[in-house]
């Protein structure tokens, strides 16, 4: 996905909070390496400390990434 296709999807009012399947936009980014991406999702109001679905944060979720590529 690139930058300026979430650009577009913002601009166009989509929700960054919550995807249809419960994941925040924000940890899909961060689980997927979309460093970018996450960047222009705080930027444009995204949380942290958001909970998904599965009642992880967005920045737990990361950290837990990180630790299953070591």
């Amino acid at each position: 996905m690139t930058l300026s296709i979430v650009e577009a999807f913002l601009s166009a009012g989509a929700d960054l909070h919550r995807s249809s399947d419960g994941w925040s936009a924000l940890t899909i980014a961060l689980k997927g390496g979309h460093f970018a991406v996450a960047e222009l999702l705080v930027s444009r109001g995204a949380q942290l400390s958001e909970r998904d679905r599965e009642e992880l944060t967005s920045l737990a979720a990361r950290v837990l990434k990180l630790g299953a590529e070591d």
